[in-house]
């Protein structure tokens, strides 16, 4: 039965299959940050084409897909937007990683609707000015994008002014579509996901010393000698300087470093 409720809730989650595929035995299955959604969907484009290989990603919250990959979801690659939840899985499953590696760097930013509306500030004041609104974030508890944000705010002296304004999301893609339909008067997003839209702008970028560095991390799990070879020539696109184009093309900072495997 436990295996019957994560594959329900595999199911759940955000697919894109290449047209005319079907999920097959032989398919690499990719389990990533949905931040990472327009890079991971043309870098993928480029690897099928290339190697023939079917390519089957799940997107959603880090958090949720490492609870999934522990769980027993079939991932045979994690990409996830903070060491956090890394490290979290190779706790609660040890030896998950045939292969982990850093590989790209983001920032946090304020948005607003492009409507043209004054600019927002990210100061004491924000809650007042917004008055019935709210700000957009990921669930400070599992998303990324929302731990990053609660550090900010906390190390910015705001938490205390400006948690009671927050509508907390199930991922950072969630809470962009917020504020790009009017639903909320700010975010806290990363800028790569306020540079996919004309419906918002960037009000202020937020200091890159008020949160950890956001390091995204890409893992082949250790699910079989045949699956972590299929895996792991993704992998290798992915680090290499024409799968690192695709990050950079959508405003990710490639790191062009790779930490021990294992």
């Amino acid at each position: 039965m436990r295996w019957l409720h994560v594959f329900l809730t595999v199911l759940g989650l955000s697919f894109a299959l290449p047209h005319g595929a079907s999920a097959k035995e032989d398919t690499i299955l990719i389990f990533a940050a949905a931040s990472t959604r327009n890079a991971v969907e043309e870098a993928v484009g480029a690897f099928t084409q290339k190697s023939g290989e079917t390519v089957l990603v799940s997107y959603g919250s880090s958090g949720t897909l490492a609870r999934q990959i522990a769980a027993g979801a079939p991932a045979d690659l994690y990409i996830s937007a903070n060491q956090k939840w890394v490290e979290w899985l190779q706790k609660e499953a040890p030896g998950s990683f045939a292969k982990l590696s850093p590989f790209a760097s983001n920032r946090l930013v304020l948005i607003q609707p492009n409507d043209g509306a004054p600019q927002l500030h990210l100061n004491a004041s924000l809650g007042e000015k917004l008055g019935d609104s709210r700000i957009a974030v990921g669930n400070v508890t599992h998303v990324p994008a929302g731990m990053y944000a609660q550090d900010a705010l906390k190390s910015l002296g705001l938490w205390d002014n400006l948690k009671d304004h927050l509508a907390q999301t199930k991922d950072v893609r969630a809470a962009l579509a917020l504020v790009q339909r009017g639903e909320a008067s700010a975010g806290i997003v990363y800028q790569t996901d306020a540079a996919i839209t004309d419906g918002v702008r960037v009000a202020e970028q937020i200091p890159e010393s008020a949160h950890d560095p956001i390091r995204y991390f890409v893992g082949v799990l250790s699910s079989g000698e045949r699956k972590v070879k299929q895996a792991s020539n993704f992998f290798d696109f992915l680090l290499s300087p024409d799968g690192q184009s695709y990050f950079r093309k959508y405003g990710f900072q490639p790191l062009g470093i790779n930490a021990p495997n294992g």
